[in-house]
């Protein structure tokens, strides 16, 4: 009995304690399930303060007026496709229904999805804040273009060009860029020339000169 009583102890602990990547939780991983849990099932809400604030500087936010934090989660892992009854009407190699991944990367996703809900507002940048076994959770910068204190600062008045509206959708932040391979060295190789289609269709395409 006392064998069975430690066997199942143990085996506690160990559930417990094993988290999803298989290693033992830290102090960090504690930290990151509590967090999750105080973050409650809003899918974005905005946040009365930079959860880190050091990384939120470092990417340009300032605590003054026309500066916005929104906290967002989005869901991990793949996803289905919308098609009735499993029916995709296509060729084969286009019948794949389940475990479909994102092209975007889920801190893209999370800009999208705030940049869609304020509308009036522009994204700056964000960054990871949290993750269980289910959600990702992001804080977006967003900076206000219509707000004096934006527009007469000379170095945050790039914003309210309106080339730079919607930026999130055109893959033009930090996380757009990293999710369309774009980059310098030789990780992203792959798309020299101003993008992958640039890239496979100068290395496919044979260029000869009228008069050779």
């Amino acid at each position: 009995l006392i064998v069975q009583t430690e066997v199942k102890w143990y085996l506690l602990i160990y559930i417990i304690a094993f988290n999803i990547n298989g290693g033992f939780l830290s102090d960090q991983g504690w930290v990151l399930i509590n967090t999750c849990k105080n973050y409650g099932g809003k899918s974005s809400q905005i946040a009365p303060r930079p959860t880190r604030p050091e990384k939120a500087r470092r990417l340009g936010y300032r605590a003054r007026q026309g500066y916005v934090v929104y906290r967002v989660r989005i869901r991990r892992g793949g996803r289905k496709k919308h098609v009735p009854k499993g029916c995709t009407y296509g060729k084969p190699r286009n019948h794949g229904v389940n475990q479909l991944k994102p092209v975007r990367n889920c801190q893209a996703r999370a800009e999208a999805r705030v940049g869609f809900r304020c509308k009036a507002l522009r994204v700056l940048n964000s960054y990871w804040v949290a993750q269980d076994s289910t959600f990702k959770f992001f804080e977006v910068v967003l900076i206000d273009p219509a707000h004096n204190a934006i527009r007469n600062d000379p170095k945050a008045n790039w914003i309210c060009n309106p080339e730079h509206k919607r930026r999130e959708t055109r893959g033009l932040t930090s996380a757009g860029r990293k999710s369309r391979g774009l980059g310098k060295g030789l990780r992203y190789n792959k798309t020299k020339g101003g993008s992958r289609h640039a890239n496979w269709k100068r290395r496919n395409t044979l260029q000869l000169h009228r008069k050779r």
